[in-house]
């Protein structure tokens, strides 16, 4: 395993959602909504502002990014103009969107919390190309990463605040069967440290951001933990394959006084490959 080595050095407030598509990493810094497009081959770093807050992306087929916000989704096009697209802010609290991710099937789950983050009043829901959105889960505490097994039968689901990496049946449909808890955190770790976003690699195993925890976790699809990277920085937040061959591992952060390298993005290469990114409505 190589790195971690720190490739921009951004000192985001919380850097979030990378993804890899069209040769660079995509990534946003949530609270000042702002997006990051960083290329490798050129070693350039561009930057687009939102204008409110922004959680998640994903590509969709004409080229373009669609981004989460505060309530509900926005358009980016490729010249970086940002546009309307859907509203969504069902509930009757205060809540925002948070961590989301594109379904073999070009669905897009993503999940909503309240801004206090008190209770189980976080969901999970996805959007079609069309602007449809489904409720598929309620009674979350903090939703956070989601991916799938390689076959797709199966969908990781980070709820943080119960510390714990559900695993769901999932159908073609989306309809989401039998749960069972994965990783439990505080059974073997500090309480202080939760997960947050995750990726599934090339072999079906788990690669888990570990806020609070200075790491990212490599698990089993049995739950059994089998490799970590460690980083020089707290706030880990989520992680995603990149590179021409996939096997860069892209790792984003937020800023923590006193920590040099927080807040920017950093790259690993743990002997693994990753899967392409899933285009949303494909």
């Amino acid at each position: 395993m190589n790195g971690p080595e720190l490739v921009v050095d951004v000192s985001n407030e919380t850097g979030e959602g990378p993804l890899w598509h069209a040769g660079s990493v995509w990534w946003v810094d949530i609270p000042p909504g702002v997006l990051h497009r960083y290329d490798p081959h050129a070693d350039s770093l561009s930057t687009t502002p939102i204008g409110r807050f922004a959680s998640a992306l994903a590509p969709r087929p004409d080229g373009s990014l669609v981004c989460a916000v505060k309530d509900g989704f926005v358009v980016i096009g490729e010249d970086g103009s940002v546009s309307e697209w859907v509203s969504h802010h069902p509930e009757d609290f205060p809540a925002r969107t948070n961590d989301a991710a594109v379904d073999a099937h070009g669905r897009f789950w993503f999940g909503r919390v309240p801004l206090d983050f008190a209770g189980e009043r976080g969901a999970l829901y996805t959007l079609d190309l069309d602007g449809t959105i489904a409720l598929h889960l309620d009674g979350v505490r903090l939703p956070n990463g989601i991916d799938w097994s390689p076959d797709g039968r199966t969908m990781y689901f980070v709820d943080s605040l119960r510390f714990t990496v559900h695993a769901f049946e999932v159908s073609d449909d989306g309809a989401l069967g039998g749960r069972r808890d994965l990783v439990s955190l505080p059974h073997s770790w500090d309480p202080l440290t939760v997960p947050d976003g995750l990726t599934v690699d090339g072999e079906g195993h788990l690669w888990v951001a570990l806020w609070g925890g200075s790491s990212v976790v490599r698990f089993t699809p049995d739950g059994e933990r089998v490799d970590a990277i460690s980083l020089p920085v707290s706030k880990v937040t989520s992680c995603a394959f990149g590179g021409a061959d996939l096997t860069d591992l892209y790792i984003t952060t937020a800023a923590t006084e006193g920590e040099p390298g927080s807040g920017g993005l950093w790259r690993a290469r743990p002997g693994v490959r990753g899967r392409p990114t899933n285009v949303f409505g494909r």
